[in-house]
C-alpha cells in the first residue's frame, strides 16, 4: 500500500511540474522584446501581433527611416503596423530628443497604424506623429499620461477605449471623418487648437475630469449625444460650422462655451446641467433651444451679448 500512495504522490508530483513547466514554457512564447519589433518595422514588413506582452520601451523613431534634420526630422515607417490584444509594459513613444544639439524626431507611418484591445501599462506619447492611413485605437486602455498632441492622422477611430490619466490632444489634425465614442476619459481631456475636418463623434463618451476645447475648429457635425461630463467643459474662441450636439448630455459641473462661432447652432435637447450653463459672447446661427434643458437645484444659466449673423441680439 505504501509503495501505491508513493507512486501516486510521484506521479502527481510530476504532473504539477509540467503544468509548470508549460506556463512557463507559455508565458515565454507570449513575450517579445521591444527591440525585436523594431527591427522588424526597419525591414518595412507589414506585421500583426496579437496577444503579445512587449518588454522594454517601444520606440517607433528608432524603426524609421529618413534624412536627419538640425531640429525637426521625420522617421518613416513604410509598413502596415497592427497590435491586437497586446499588453505593453513600458512608454510607447512616437517622438524623441536626441544629441546634444536636442534633435527631435517625429514617427511618419505612411500606412494604417491599429492598436486594438492592448493596455498600455505606462505612458503612451504619439506626440507629432503623423498616419498616412486609418488610425484605430479601439478598446484600448491607458493606464499612464497619453499624448497626442501635434498628431495629424487621415481618418481616426478611437471608440470604446479608457485613458486613466490626462489625455492630450493639443493642436492634433483629424483629417476624415474621427470618432470617440464610448470613450472614457477618467481625468483631463485637452483638445485645445485640434482640427476636425470632417464629421466627429463623441456620443457616449464618458469625461471624468477639465474638458476642454478652446479655439478646436471642426468643419462639419460635432456630436456629443448622451455624453457625461464629470469635471468643467469649457469652449473658448472656437469655431463650429456644423452643428454643435450635446443633445442628452449630463453636465455635473460648469459649461462654458464663450466666444465661439457657433455656425451650425446649438442642440441642447434634453440636456441636464447641474451648476452653471455659460453662452455667452458667441456668434450664433440659429437660437439655441434651452427648454427642455433639465437643471440642478443651483443651476445658474448665464446667455447673453449672442449675436446671430447679421449681429442682431439674440435674446436667449
Amino acid at each position: 500500500m505504501k509503495k501505491i500512495l508513493t507512486l501516486i504522490s510521484a506521479i502527481a508530483s510530476a504532473h504539477c511540474l509540467c503544468s509548470s513547466c508549460d506556463r512557463t514554457q507559455s508565458n515565454i512564447s507570449s513575450a517579445i522584446k521591444a527591440t525585436e519589433i523594431v527591427k522588424s518595422i526597419r525591414s518595412n514588413t507589414s506585421f500583426t501581433l496579437s496577444d503579445k506582452h512587449i518588454k522594454g520601451s517601444l520606440d517607433f523613431t528608432a524603426a524609421g527611416n529618413g534624412a536627419m534634420a538640425l531640429e525637426l526630422s521625420p522617421a518613416y515607417i513604410n509598413c502596415e503596423i497592427v497590435f491586437v490584444g497586446c499588453v505593453f509594459e513600458d512608454d510607447v513613444t512616437t517622438f524623441a530628443t536626441i544629441g546634444e544639439h536636442k534633435q527631435n524626431i517625429y514617427s511618419v507611418f505612411m500606412r494604417n497604424v491599429t492598436f486594438r484591445n492592448c493596455t498600455f501599462s505606462k505612458k503612451l506619447n504619439m506626440q507629432q506623429a503623423e498616419i498616412n492611413g486609418h488610425f484605430s485605437f479601439d478598446n484600448c486602455h491607458v493606464i499612464g499620461e497619453a499624448n497626442f498632441s501635434g498628431m495629424s492622422v487621415d481618418d481616426a477611430s478611437i471608440s470604446s477605449s479608457t485613458f486613466d490619466d490626462n489625455a492630450f490632444f493639443i493642436s492634433a489634425t483629424f483629417n476624415k471623418r474621427t470618432t470617440f465614442a464610448k470613450t472614457t476619459f477618467s481625468q483631463d481631456a485637452i483638445f485645445q487648437y485640434t482640427h476636425f475636418s470632417n464629421i466627429c463623434t463623441f456620443t457616449d463618451a464618458r469625461m471624468g475630469g477639465y474638458t476642454d476645447f478652446s479655439n478646436a475648429f471642426a468643419s462639419a457635425l460635432f456630436d456629443f449625444t448622451n455624453a457625461r461630463f464629470g469635471g468643467r467643459t469649457t469652449m473658448l474662441n472656437a469655431t463650429f460650422i456644423g452643428q454643435l450636439k450635446m443633445a442628452k448630455c449630463v453636465f455635473s459641473d460648469n459649461l462654458s462655451i464663450t466666444q465661439c462661432k457657433l455656425l451650425g447652432g446649438v442642440n441642447l435637447a434634453n440636456a441636464h446641467i447641474a451648476k452653471m450653463l455659460e453662452l455667452s459672447d458667441n456668434i450664433i446661427a440659429t437660437k439655441p433651444n434651452l427648454s427642455t434643458i433639465s437643471k440642478g437645484e443651483n443651476c445658474h444659466i448665464e446667455a447673453e451679448n449672442n449675436t446671430s449673423f447679421q449681429h442682431i441680439q439674440i435674446n436667449l
